[in-house]
């Protein structure tokens, strides 16, 4: 098979131009593959296609978004119990311990891990000392640590107070310290967040 044939034929797998450029290899570059393209009047893959693995269908493109937020959910989880919030996270059923349903934990994000975090290790903050800390540039915050705030503060996880000056200082709530399996028998109100990671 020649250069042309190969070509068409990973043309036609559905690979984008820098894919085919990278199969090719030397001296093949993603701009030869586009000017050879073009020379032969062939459409572009577009944006859809990711290394060389067909995204065209709403089914594939469903799959793999349903596979990204599994493992970004994945990252979360192992982030907060590294950090030692595994105790407001879903229990699994647990015969043996007497659990005989799973408990719904809170859907914490990294960001919400984070400020959790802070709150817990470095007490009482105001907003400027949370975004230092945050490491946004001493910047306000920006809208995913707004809504993470927001989110902990509607589920008692974290306490608002005002303080001298008229500066709102953010606080970690007793609520936060307990189990998941307490916040249920305490009545904690019902958790809904939409992703501020």
């Amino acid at each position: 098979m020649n250069e042309g044939e190969q070509l068409l034929d990973l043309y036609h797998r559905k690979y984008s131009d820098a894919a085919i450029a990278r199969r090719m290899g030397e001296p093949w570059t993603r701009r030869q593959v586009q000017w050879w393209r073009k020379q032969n009047q062939l459409p572009s893959h577009g944006k859809h296609f990711v290394a060389g693995r067909a995204c065209d269908t709403p089914e594939r493109k469903a799959r793999y978004a349903a596979r990204w937020h599994a493992r970004l959910r994945e990252v979360w989880y192992c982030h907060a119990v590294r950090h030692g919030w595994a105790h407001l996270l879903t229990f699994p059923a647990d015969r043996s311990r007497g659990r005989a349903d799973e408990v719904e934990g809170y859907p914490l994000t990294r960001r919400m891990v984070d400020v959790l975090t802070l709150l817990r290790d470095h007490g009482p903050m105001t907003r400027r000392q949370l975004s230092r800390s945050l490491c946004e540039h001493n910047r306000l915050f920006d809208g995913k640590s707004i809504r993470a705030i927001l989110a902990l503060l509607g589920w008692g996880l974290i306490e608002k107070q005002m303080a001298y000056r008229r500066e709102t200082v953010y606080t970690l709530a007793p609520l936060a310290m307990l189990d998941i399996t307490q916040h249920h028998a305490a009545g904690a109100t019902e958790k809904s967040f939409s992703g501020a990671e």
